[in-house]
């Protein structure tokens, strides 16, 4: 038997690796189980009695490819290559960003093995995990297996502790058998990766977890360019105190820390040897641009980069510079971004324009003080250059963002195609089979009122769950478009209801403050009356795809499948997705006591891009014009009433929301009219 070990593993501990060696020497004492017992299961792990499995001969662990605090899938391998050394038969592979699905993977290539899917718990609320062995429903040689273990034995623990840089403390989340050397090399690596993940997010908020800001009176974090006077000794011996106590928590190999007599000044090692950066496809595509606009830059001039330290260091060092004799351009790289470099050589090439237009003239002096004509050449560079570097960056910009926009809608809606299409199959199996709830009764719905009777008693039922994330799903969707999501489709069939009643849900997933992973999921349910089918399927497979690209568009808003998305800063929730302001309001809305609910709905920032996107998708496969199904779809909502009698939209509000939406279309690379 072999044990599938999945986790973010950020970093492994103690807990990770006494895990692994009792699977191995069979004192683990775990609780086979499966969906639906997988609560008994965790309770039994928790007050283990003798374990009744397999033996298991190898463990593989799977490491989440996330970048985490710092921590990369490769830190963590490192570490378990030195708890490999103390482990018999262990294999450590780095995963997709959900290791669940490398597991997965690894399962249906070797389907003669017999697989434990392993997940630790260490106290009730780690339950929830158990329910990730849904990731291997279609895998009949996989079956789970619940650990017990410590509840000290915590990611977020070690990582604080590893801060600390107290070996006594940090010591206890590493297995015993490590010797001092190995728990020294783990510590310096650690620290050093999440100490400048802290100093690239905040590094005040990095000082502030360790010491009091207010016993520093002055002090400063960098060079001045002007003369500072001396600080107080009172001061001084402060700053000392504070630069050990610096030096001591943090430096490491990789981190330095100085002490400049009125400063103290933390830096990392190399911090600008990422490889050298290849400027050679940006300069082409900005002379094309120039070129394209009609200026006058051939024959061109050679081009050399220069990385000088000496330059960089100073402060008024040379950035760029032109020889127009030869007619050469040198671009000093050292220290700065690439986008800076590029932003010089186009200043530079405008000076190049100017000597083959015969302007240059004999300057003799780099002073623009003491030269009108280099005053006025430069200002020419200057504002030429980089209203040039913008508009070709800008260009850059739209066409990348089309055509990132065009692949990413194409990937999107062939993935919508093929849920639409086996949901349509799995409905169709579950009325050939009669899986009808109150199939007897009859509920008729001649009013508003019938509607939101049968609303209340419907959400008392449970609608059954006729199909989940099919097993092709993610291998030849998911890794395509970079979404990784279970899919659950739930249906009650109820004769009488006489249309399609549907509702949605998108959760984003994601690793927790325990580094436990919660797949992100997208669930569909629907109300359907099995004596209108076949003549429903039509429309039901137009009304699911819409849904499925509405609740897509959530997934990629927030949570592990986000994509970077805003609505801009000057807008509601400062145009940011998934913000606790935005829970509380649709809480509100949810249980009907915020005013004008559905006008506030249809015009969140999340809501807005999500019913765009669904309509969009909709409209295409019904073959109707956009503006047709959106008007049909906002002016519904004027036929519903709310409790008090109210309808849920007016005609006006219908058409504020249209306004709203059509601000937006632009922005989502949507060629419509509202």
């Amino acid at each position: 038997m072999i044990a599938l070990y999945p986790g973010a593993f950020k970093p492994p501990h103690r807990g990770h690796f006494e895990v692994v060696k009792r699977l191995l020497n069979g004192t683990h004492k775990g609780e086979v189980y499966d969906i639906e017992d997988y609560q008994d299961a965790g309770l039994k792990a928790l007050s283990p009695e003798e374990s009744k499995t397999k033996k298991i001969d190898k463990v593989i662990i799977f490491i989440g490819g996330a970048e985490r605090n710092g921590l990369t899938a490769n830190d963590a391998k490192k570490v378990w290559d030195i708890y490999k050394k103390h482990l018999p038969n262990v294999e450590v592979i780095i995963g997709d960003k959900n290791p669940m699905f490398s597991a997965k993977d690894y399962a249906k290539a070797n389907p003669n093995d017999s697989f434990y899917a392993i997940t630790g718990v260490r106290g009730e609320e780690d339950f929830k995990d158990l329910k990730r062995i849904t990731t291997f429903v279609n895998r009949p040689n996989v079956v789970g297996l619940a650990v017990g273990g410590p509840d000290t034995q915590r990611a977020t623990n070690f990582r604080k502790a590893l801060l600390s840089g107290n070996l006594d403390t940090v010591k206890d989340f590493f297995p015993e058998e490590l010797n001092r050397e190995e728990i020294n090399n783990i510590i310096s690596m650690l620290k050093q990766h999440i100490i400048s993940e802290l100093m690239s997010k905040d590094l005040d908020a990095l000082f502030d977890s360790w010491f009091d800001k207010d016993k520093i009176d002055e002090g400063s974090s960098g060079a001045p360019i002007a003369p500072t006077s001396a600080i107080k000794s009172s001061d001084r011996a402060k700053l000392v105190t504070l630069y050990n106590r610096i030096k001591n928590q943090i430096e490491t190999p990789g981190v330095k820390v100085a002490f400049n007599q009125d400063h103290i000044r933390i830096s990392l090692e190399n911090e600008f040897a990422k490889g050298d950066f290849d400027f050679t496809p940006y300069m082409a595509s900005i002379l094309e641009y120039m070129m394209d606009q009609k200026m006058k830059i051939l024959p061109l001039p050679e081009v050399k980069i220069k990385k000088d330290i000496k330059e960089s260091a100073d402060f008024f060092g040379k950035t760029a510079y032109y020889d127009p004799n030869i007619k050469e351009v040198v671009l000093y790289t050292e220290g700065r971004h690439p986008k800076d470099v590029m932003r010089s050589f186009v200043h530079e090439m405008v000076h190049h324009m100017q000597n083959l237009e015969g302007r240059l003239g004999n300057i003799g002096t780099s002073n623009t003080n003491e030269d009108q004509h280099l005053l006025e050449i430069e200002k020419e560079a200057y504002l030429t250059g980089n209203i040039t570097f913008r508009n070709w960056e800008d260009t850059q910009k739209k066409k990348l963002n089309e055509d990132t926009k065009v692949m990413a809608e194409g990937k999107y809606n062939a993935l919508v195609t093929y849920l639409t299409n086996k949901s349509i199959e799995a409905i169709k199996v579950a009325l050939r089979k009669k899986l009808h709830h109150y199939k007897e009764k009859s509920f008729p719905l001649n009013s508003e009122e019938d509607y939101n009777k049968i609303k209340k008693h419907i959400a008392t039922l449970y609608p059954i769950l006729i199909m989940d994330i099919p097993d092709k799903l993610d291998k030849e969707f998911q890794k395509e478009t970079d979404l990784e999501f279970d899919f659950e489709l739930k249906v009650m069939f109820i004769k009488g209801i006489n249309r399609i009643m549907k509702d949605g849900g998108a959760y984003k997933g994601g690793f927790g403050e325990d580094d436990e992973w919660t797949p992100a999921k997208l669930e569909l349910e629907y109300v359907l009356d099995p004596f209108n089918f076949p003549r429903d399927f039509e429309e039901l497979s137009f009304e699911i795809a819409d849904v499925i690209r509405h609740e897509l568009e959530h997934l990629t808003q927030a949570g592990d499948n986000e994509r970077g998305k805003s609505f801009g800063k000057d807008s509601q929730f400062g145009g940011d997705f998934d913000t606790d302001d935005e829970k509380r309001l649709r809480f509100k809305i949810q249980k009907g006591v915020e005013k004008n609910g559905a006008f506030k709905y249809l015009t969140l920032p999340s809501e807005i891009d999500a019913n765009i996107q669904g309509l969009y998708l909709s409209a295409k496969k019904r073959k109707k014009q956009f503006k047709d199904v959106v008007h049909q779809y906002l002016y519904s909502f004027t036929g519903r009433l709310d409790k008090d009698g109210d309808p849920y939209l007016t005609d006006q509000e219908v058409e504020d929301v249209k306004k709203v939406w059509a601000l937006r279309l632009p922005s989502l690379g949507i060629k419509q009219e509202l």
